[in-house]
């Protein structure tokens, strides 16, 4: 891990469960720290599988198979992320209510 790298994401793939062909696949590249990047893509073209990735939630919270690795600040997200390391806002803000009562 490079300390001018804050994200690795080296041969990075994800085939979700059910699936023949991966969502995504080979993907490669680093991320400087307090770097500002723009994801874009057509719809199903694996913007939000690879945000998740990097959130840590893919392979963790995740039935797929993943390839490759992700490295933020460090650490493997195969392994539980550090509390606030990683932000993750989906663009509905209802999507993200994981219960609607108390």
């Amino acid at each position: 891990m490079s300390a001018e790298h804050a994200v690795i994401v080296e041969q990075f793939g994800y085939r979700f469960a059910g699936r023949v062909e991966p969502t995504l696949n080979h993907v490669q590249f680093t991320l400087a720290a307090g770097s500002w990047t723009l994801i874009s893509g057509a719809t199903g073209s694996g913007k939000s599988t690879l945000l998740r990735a990097l959130a840590g939630l893919i392979p963790l919270h995740a039935t797929g198979e993943m390839l490759g690795s992700v490295w933020i600040n460090g650490h493997d997200t195969r392994a539980e992320l550090p509390p606030g390391l990683v932000a993750f806002l989906l663009q509905s803000a209802d999507d993200q209510c994981c219960a609607t009562t108390v």
